[in-house]
């Protein structure tokens, strides 16, 4: 998970179990690519490599309670000279990353601008006039965006934890 990459994020214990051991073998194994980083000696290749994979694994493992959310998620390790954004939350400030301007576009790759694949928007929790703020907030949001046809659906979850 060094380069960008979209992962299924994984809820149930038998799934998370599978993607740990996936990871763990990927690290570990010489026969493998980052195997064979991870072995080469050069401390400070394995250290980037082994943050980087474990940094995405702890991303992609949520509570199995969220298991209808049936999130997908870009991990991106943040690129040397970047310095994430930041938002405000009730639980503090939230770094980010702007999709389009992060300097991931190369040769081979060139940064393209290309709406991300949303099905569907989950909002909430919780229920009451904030759910209610938020649904129209995000239809307001989805349509100033081209998205008129990406459903807003309200979260079944009682709380925030």
């Amino acid at each position: 998970m060094v380069s960008p990459e979209w992962v299924k994020v994984r809820y149930l214990p038998d799934e998370q179990d599978e993607l740990i051991h996936s990871v763990f073998t990927q690290l570990l194994d010489p026969t493998r690519q980052m195997g064979q980083i991870v072995n080469s000696g050069d401390q400070r290749a394995a250290v980037i490599v082994v943050q980087a994979h474990l940094a995405g694994l702890a991303a992609a493992l949520k509570h199995p309670s969220f298991e209808k959310e049936d999130e997908v998620r870009l991990i991106v390790q943040r690129p040397d000279g970047v310095t994430p954004d930041f938002r405000a939350s009730r639980r503090g400030p939230v770094p980010y990353l702007t999709l389009g301007r992060a300097p991931f576009g190369n040769a081979q790759s060139p940064t393209v601008f290309t709406p991300l694949p949303v099905s569907e928007v989950l909002v909430g929790p919780p229920s009451g006039d904030a759910m209610e703020q938020r649904v129209r907030g995000t239809r307001t949001l989805l349509d100033a965006m081209g998205r008129a046809g990406v459903p807003v659906n309200r979260s079944e979850l009682p709380y925030l934890p």
